[in-house]
């Protein structure tokens, strides 16, 4: 025991073996070499400072001085332990430990309550680091390393390397913040202050995993990765924040979770083939420059809410585990999204290049590229900004609307089906539909379609159970689009249509209110049994062929005239029918001007309106017949040769401008019961007539 404090001025050696006490505490910087092999200890406030200095033996340098400790480049014999400190609120700085190269690991223990820094490199040959308490410790490079009853935060501010590191249930903090470092083992971070992952730029690899719930917060800056361990950062009770852009990769397999909620003004990179669970909200408190996941697994959205100020990227599969909201600049899904039962909101532009199932519905406020499917269960589908066609998708609503707020172009098809069964969908177009580059194809099943102007190739089929209206012009694309209307309900066309194709009506009504609602002439309309094509507020329908089957909707006319007067130039082919025709006028006064070719299929004309038969009736033996309180009158010379009856109304046979032939055919026979027959021609023949 020396009370003084000493200083040894000496330039030879110093050796200090055994259990040496500097009450006063003592100095050796001077010395040509230093070598302790036993205890040195100082009292008070003394301090303890030694250059470089050669540990040949288990040894303790420290006491219960609060004085400096401090100790050059340390180098550890075989086998050795060196413990600085004895628990005591000692200040240590620490330049490099290492062990002697290819021998027997030797140990190094930091056990103060005060502060410690390790300026130089802790590894060489050193099996474990033990630092049993520390008021806050900055680290460089180790093997093992323990860190067990500490306070303040424990720095590894340069390369750390070690086998192990392991932590206790304390309430310090960690940073690893070297550029480069990797852990061996499987780590668990059991202390309960702030674990900092780098701090910009770093890369930190736990080759067997990592688990980060116990501290109260996770920073990250950088990129941690693991060798197909599982990563998990944060719980309900430990955030996640982000003070650099930032990698976390699973390497080829290992699971990723992010358990709490993730924060920061960075952008995060997620890679692994395995699965990404995002258990909180991303970006609620601070929203992050952008997400990117890469492809090849699978993500939980779990937390209900991302929020970037750039784009998100997901390459994954993605399972929604709560009503989502994805808020960014773009959203870009290149793999699919189960929806497993929530609803999806995107909140800025989408590209949806993986189909979307399962979600109760889905809202998009920004422009949409849509290449995959999209299906909503409940709820409905909106697309608020214009939409662009990638792909050839279906989109699926039972019993929502899919709304269209804006355009949908693109030189694809588009397949909308939301209703069946007694599901009742509908499907609104605000904006033109082609306008700018036209579709190849729409094919919609649906209660009630709205719709503006659509252009397209291939064919428009609206299969619809409620009132539905299309309003724009309807136009061929750079080839004919055919018009094919089914479906109980009532469709309106009343704009000035281009379109060349067909026009074929296989169920509900077709209403046309625009001279050109069945587009050009170069093609004709076709109406099947129990189908119909309604007229409405005074239009005239060019020379388009039609052609007509059955008697309409409950017998109300294949062909109606609903409102108004309304003309109908082309000619009208009923010889095909299965059965007898039916041609209707509720009201107003119909005119067809058109021929028409009966075959041997019966034509009625019925109705409490009037019509205006100027075409020939004729080429066949089939009959024709006048029904309900309406007025027909006939001005051709008809050449059918079937029975002419009058059920009702009033039947006017008119030739009285035309010097030669009669209305009926003369060898015709007529049957009058009920009805009225007014003959306002010069004169007429008749073979038979039966009253």
């Amino acid at each position: 025991t020396i009370t003084n404090a000493v200083t040894f001025s000496n330039t030879g050696t110093v050796t200090l073996a055994g259990t040496t006490a500097f009450t006063g505490g003592v100095t050796a910087t001077a010395p040509s070499s230093r070598t302790i092999n036993g205890t040195v200890t100082a009292a008070g406030t003394g301090v303890i400072n030694f250059g470089i200095v050669s540990i040949t033996g288990d040894s303790t340098i420290g006491g219960t001085s609060t004085g400096q400790i401090t100790l050059g480049a340390a180098t550890l014999s075989d086998g050795v332990t060196l413990t600085v400190g004895a628990g005591a609120g000692t200040p240590i700085s620490l330049s490099t430990v290492t062990g002697t190269a290819s021998g027997t690991a030797s140990n190094l223990t930091i056990n103060t309550t005060g502060t410690v820094t390790v300026s130089g490199a802790v590894g060489t040959d050193i099996g474990t680091v033990t630092i049993t308490q520390s008021g806050g410790t900055t680290l460089v490079n180790a093997a093992t390393v323990t860190l067990t009853n500490t306070t303040g935060t424990i720095t590894f501010s340069g390369a750390l390397t070690a086998t192990t590191l392991s932590t206790a249930a304390q309430g310090y903090g960690v940073a690893i913040s070297g550029s480069s470092n990797t852990i061996t083992n499987e780590v668990i971070f059991y202390n309960t202050g702030t674990v900092g992952l780098g701090n910009g730029g770093d890369s930190i690899t736990f080759t067997g995993g990592v688990t980060v719930t116990a501290p109260s917060q996770v920073n990250i800056g950088g990129t941690v990765q693991s060798t197909n361990t599982t990563i998990t950062l944060g719980d309900s009770n430990t955030s996640v924040s982000l003070i650099s852009d930032s990698i976390i990769s699973g390497g080829t397999s290992g699971n990723i979770i992010l358990g709490g909620a993730v924060n920061g003004g960075s952008t995060l990179t997620i890679n692994t083939s395995g699965t990404t669970t995002f258990t909180g909200t991303v970006g609620a408190g601070t929203a992050l420059t952008s997400l990117t996941i890469d492809s090849g697994g699978t993500t939980a959205i779990n937390g209900g809410s991302v929020r970037t100020t750039g784009a998100q990227t997901y390459g994954d599969a993605v399972t929604l585990g709560a009503n989502t909201t994805l808020t960014g600049s773009t959203i870009t899904n290149s793999s699919t999204i189960n929806g497993g039962g929530y609803s999806l909101t995107i909140t800025g532009n989408s590209v949806i290049n993986g189909a979307i199932s399962n979600a109760t519905s889905t809202s998009i406020s920004g422009t949409t590229s849509l290449g995959a499917s999209v299906t909503t269960t409940t709820g409905g589908q909106t697309y608020s900004g214009a939409v662009t066609l990638t792909a050839s998708p279906t989109l699926t609503a039972p019993s929502g609307t899919i709304l269209f707020s804006s355009t949908v172009n693109g030189a694809y098809g588009l397949t909308i089906t939301n209703s069946g069964g007694a599901n009742t969908g509908d499907v609104t177009f605000t904006g033109a539909v082609g306008g700018t580059t036209p579709l190849t194809g729409i094919t919609i099943t649906t209660d009630v379609l709205t719709a503006a102007a659509i252009s397209s190739t291939g064919t428009l089929s609206v299969t619809n159970a409620g009132t539905s209206s299309i309003t724009g012009i309807i136009s061929n694309g750079s080839t004919a689009l055919a018009v094919t209307k089914a479906g109980a309900g009532t469709l309106t066309l009343s704009g000035s249509n281009s379109y060349t194709g067909d026009t074929t009506i296989s169920a509900g009504a077709l209403r046309a209110s625009h001279n050109n609602s069945l587009g050009t002439t170069a093609s004709g309309t076709t109406v099947a049994q129990g189908a119909a094509l309604e007229l409405s507020g005074g239009i005239t329908i060019g020379a388009e062929a039609l052609t007509l089957n059955g008697d309409g909707i409950s017998s109300g006319g294949a062909l109606r005239n609903i409102s108004g007067d309304n003309t109908y130039q082309g000619t009208i082919d009923i010889s095909s029918s299965a059965s007898g025709v039916r041609i209707n006028s509720d009201s107003g006064t119909l005119t067809l001007s058109g021929n028409i070719t009966n075959g041997s299929q019966l034509l009625l004309i019925g109705g409490a309106g009037d019509t205006v038969v100027s075409g020939i009736i004729g080429n066949g033996a089939g009959e024709f017949w006048k029904a309900d309180s309406g007025t027909v009158t006939l001005t051709a010379t008809n050449t059918y040769t079937g029975l002419t009856k009058v059920l009702g109304g009033t039947l006017v046979l008119d030739k009285a401008s035309s010097t030669t032939g009669t209305v009926i055919d003369d060898s015709a026979a007529i049957t009058i019961n009920g009805g009225i027959l007014k003959l306002n021609d010069l004169y007429e023949i008749l073979d038979t007539v039966t009253l």
